[in-house]
């Protein structure tokens, strides 16, 4: 687990850093969350997979970088690493009510010196509707092959691939309503085993089903 934990770090959580440089920086975030309504209402289970806590934080599998609550401004950041003793899943959470809390995560994966062999923007029809879904392949000189699986909830419980459509959306709701309202970012990595495009796009459907039901809607 400890190794899981070390690959998500290095491929997860400081991945967000190398490309938020390119963003300016943002204005305080104003909401009634915080990272602690997150951990409390992120799903411990997905069918069959469990969460793994760590020792420091029963909340979280590991903890990302302070820069990234110093340059997002979120108002939190939940990385949880969901197995079955054979195959896992890195789902990271990014919560905010402001627009420049939202990135495009391709470019930190491009920063790190990841090349991106392989995206796809396909339909994941789940009980919650149908999510675009943004796939990605990528390569590394040092790390190998890696994949992962992004897309975004927005104002009306409206899915998105990208985070451009996203903040439109946000825009327009802050123009009708006078502020932001609560979105999140959903990453997913596949960190051990080899799952191929069907089995993640399963989980993907599990985890939403259960995030849902855990949340009350949030997730």
């Amino acid at each position: 687990m400890e190794g899981l934990r070390t690959r998500s770090l290095a491929v997860g959580g400081l991945l967000i850093l190398g490309g938020l440089a390119l963003q300016a920086m943002p204005k305080a975030n104003l909401s009634d969350k915080d990272e602690k309504f997150m951990e409390e209402k992120a799903p411990m289970t997905v069918g069959k997979f469990r969460f793994e806590p760590t020792p420091e934080n029963p909340k979280q599998s590991y903890k990302v970088d302070e820069s990234t609550y110093d340059i997002l401004k979120p108002f939190g950041v939940v990385g949880r690493i969901y197995t079955d003793g054979q195959t896992a899943y890195d789902v990271m959470l990014i919560s905010g009510n402001d627009k420049n809390s939202f990135h495009d995560n391709r470019v930190c994966f491009q920063a790190q010196a990841y090349t991106i062999t392989g995206q796809e923007i396909e339909p994941v029809e789940t009980e919650r509707g149908t999510i675009p879904v943004t796939f990605l392949t990528l390569q590394h000189a040092q790390r190998g092959k890696l994949s992962a699986a992004m897309f975004y909830k927005g104002p009306g419980d409206a899915w998105f691939s990208l985070p451009q459509p996203l903040t439109w959306a946000m825009f327009k709701e802050q123009l009708k309503l006078g502020r932001d309202l609560d979105s999140t970012f959903y990453r997913i990595i596949p960190v051990m085993g080899e799952p191929d495009r069907a089995s993640l796009k399963q989980f993907i459907r599990e985890y939403v089903v259960s995030a849902q039901k855990s949340s009350d809607g949030f997730f």
